[in-house]
């Protein structure tokens, strides 16, 4: 498939991930604050309206202002910039799995870059548990993001020599008739 098909099918997702990310953390914003929880479906799935000032499980919720813009702002930025392009080189050899991988890491760091810039915060609004188990809040972006991840990391490959079927064993001895 031609690079061009693969790169619009990626800014395609990329904007449907951003709509739906922006647009449930608004309604989260609207609508929750005004409860501590709404239960979905009983305890596996609830909804409670936070403000993260960190990363992933308020990693980073303690560090200073600066120290925090830094990190989750400015360098967010440089490695979002750096993927785009990685991916924008890489999209005529690459498999759909590193298309899609690389997508959502971006679409989601994208959608909570956007919170960042305009609020300092990042809105999460999801909770999971079962029994004793249960989930920090998260968002839409942060789905993307760790769905993106673990796709990237176990599926995908980005050179056209990894597609190719492999040898089979003995395929390739040479022998000498001498």
């Amino acid at each position: 498939m031609k690079a061009s098909t693969k790169l619009t099918i990626a800014a395609a997702l990329t904007v449907v991930t951003l709509l739906l990310d922006q647009w449930t953390k608004h309604l989260a914003r609207l609508s929750l604050s005004k409860f501590a929880e709404v239960k979905v479906l009983g305890n596996f799935l609830r909804l409670q309206h936070a403000e993260n000032p960190g990363a992933f499980l308020s990693l980073g919720a303690q560090m200073a202002d600066h120290a925090r813009f830094g990190v989750f702002t400015v360098l967010v930025f440089v490695f979002l910039v750096w993927a785009t392009i990685m991916l924008v080189r890489k999209a005529r050899s690459a498999n759909w799995a590193f298309i899609l991988g690389w997508t959502f890491l971006i679409a989601g760091g994208i959608g909570n870059l956007i919170d960042r810039v305009d609020k300092g915060t990042v809105t999460d609004f999801l909770i999971m548990g079962v029994g004793p188990l249960q989930t920090g809040v998260f968002n839409i972006a942060d789905i993307a993001i760790s769905g993106g991840i673990i796709v990237v990391l176990f599926w995908a490959r980005e050179g056209a020599e990894l597609n190719k079927p492999k040898s089979l064993p003995g395929e390739n001895v040479k022998v000498d008739h001498a």
